[in-house]
């Protein structure tokens, strides 16, 4: 069954084609940040339109962290600029575990915005 599938999937989307696209989503999809998920939006529809697809639009909800669609509440949107996880005590060399500028799958969506005073984690 799934041998037809490929076979009719690569003769109609060649693997360089579908490498490019996949490579051109990842340039802004990987940043879990709204204003990046309008990019991406704008990347897919560029896509879609160039293989002759027609009628292509992004559906926009408020991201107000109330509207439902589909049994999903939209988050509340903010867009990342910097996130850092670090070790404050006890004081360690190496203390950041990781920068969202540097990997920004670090960051997750819907994370929280804003300073963590007293966040803090046992790790044994």
């Amino acid at each position: 069954m799934y041998n037809n599938f490929f076979r009719k999937l690569n003769a109609n989307f060649p693997v360089d084609f579908v490498l490019r696209c996949v490579r051109k989503i990842y340039e802004t999809d990987r940043w879990f940040s709204f204003d990046r998920m309008r990019q991406t939006c704008k990347t897919v529809e560029s896509i879609m339109q160039d293989m002759g697809l027609i009628e292509v639009k992004t559906i926009k909800y408020p991201a107000d962290g109330s509207t439902t669609y589909g049994g999903w509440v939209m988050p509340q949107a903010w867009d990342a600029r910097e996130a850092i996880l670090e070790i404050v005590d006890p004081h360690v060399p190496d203390a950041v575990l990781c920068q969202y500028t540097k990997v920004p799958c670090s960051l997750i969506l819907g994370s929280a915005p804003g300073h963590m005073d007293k966040l803090s984690f046992n790790v044994e």
